[in-house]
């Protein structure tokens, strides 16, 4: 047993346990600093674990909707979750370019049954 590493963060693990359990891979990283904090500096400060990474995992499942009926705080994370996994996201280019300055793609040819509908509005 040992005490929590000074360089502890999130790693891959992290991220694919609660990308499978509840769908959002970058909601290690909205607690890390919670939990770092806790048992570096606060309450936890000296205490001892045989596995540090399980500790994360069972601090975020703790507060999941899962174990508790606060669910306040598990929604801000989510929300700070979903914004991290935002900024990964490319943006799309756009369809048009309003100043002529770019090439645009070429689109892409219209499926026959988006064709026929198209025709009818018309």
């Amino acid at each position: 047993m040992k005490t929590i590493p000074d360089d502890f963060d999130v790693n891959d693990d992290h991220r694919n346990y609660c990308a499978e359990k509840w769908g959002h891979p970058r909601l290690p990283d909205t607690y890390i600093t919670d939990f770092k904090s806790y048992w570096l500096d606060g309450e936890g400060e000296g205490k001892r674990k045989k596995n540090w990474d399980r500790c994360f995992t069972n601090w975020i499942r703790r507060d999941s909707p899962l174990e508790t009926t606060r669910t306040d705080r598990w929604e801000a994370h989510l929300q700070k979750a979903k914004q991290l996994e935002g900024r990964q996201r490319q943006r799309q280019p756009l369809a048009y370019d309003p100043r002529g300055k770019t090439k645009i793609p070429k689109a892409k040819p219209m499926p026959d049954l988006l064709r026929n509908l198209v025709d009818k509005i018309r």
